[in-house]
Formats: C-alpha cells, sequence, structure tokens
C-alpha cells in the first residue's frame, strides 16, 4: 500500500489519524476521571451530610464526656491519695 511517491502523504494522514484516535482517547479518559471524581464528590457530600447530624455525633458527644467524667475520677483519687500519701508520712515522721 505505501509507494514511494506517496509515502509522505501517506504517512502524514496515517499519523494525523492516529494522533486523532489517540486525542480522542485522552479526551474520554479525562471524561472518565470527571465523572470519578464527581461520583467521589457526590458521595462525600452524602456521608458528610450523614454524618453531621445530631443522631451521627450524639455517641461522640457521650464518649467525649465520659472520657472527662473518668479524667476527673482519676484526678481526684490521685490528690487524695497524694494527701492520704502526705498525711502517712507526717505520722511516721512524728
Amino acid at each position: 500500500m505505501l509507494s514511494l511517491q506517496g509515502f509522505d502523504s501517506t504517512l502524514s494522514v496515517s499519523t494525523s489519524f492516529v494522533s486523532l484516535l489517540f486525542d480522542f482517547h485522552d479526551v474520554m479518559q479525562l471524561d472518565d476521571k470527571r465523572h470519578e471524581e464527581f461520583a467521589r464528590a457526590k458521595q462525600f457530600r452524602k456521608l458528610n451530610k450523614l454524618l453531621n447530624t445530631p443522631a451521627a455525633k450524639r455517641p461522640i458527644v457521650q464518649f467525649r464526656n465520659f472520657a472527662i467524667a473518668v479524667l476527673a475520677v482519676l484526678v481526684v483519687v490521685q490528690v487524695v491519695t497524694f494527701v492520704v500519701d502526705r498525711i502517712l508520712l507526717e505520722q511516721l515522721n512524728t
């Protein structure tokens, strides 16, 4: 099919056709990537909306309050233990 006379024109036509195919393929890949990103963003918005409801936040707030209460009890126990130790040491020294 290639002849010496039409070699340049055939090569340029086939090169532009291949280039056109690659450009079309690149555009289709970009469209697929945009669609994937749009779907991911849509899914993120739904998840964000779901997680920002009061019903979803309730266990987190309860856990935080429980953790603060446990820390407060630990501080009180630590202070009481320190005071008892100081009293016992004072009694041993006298």
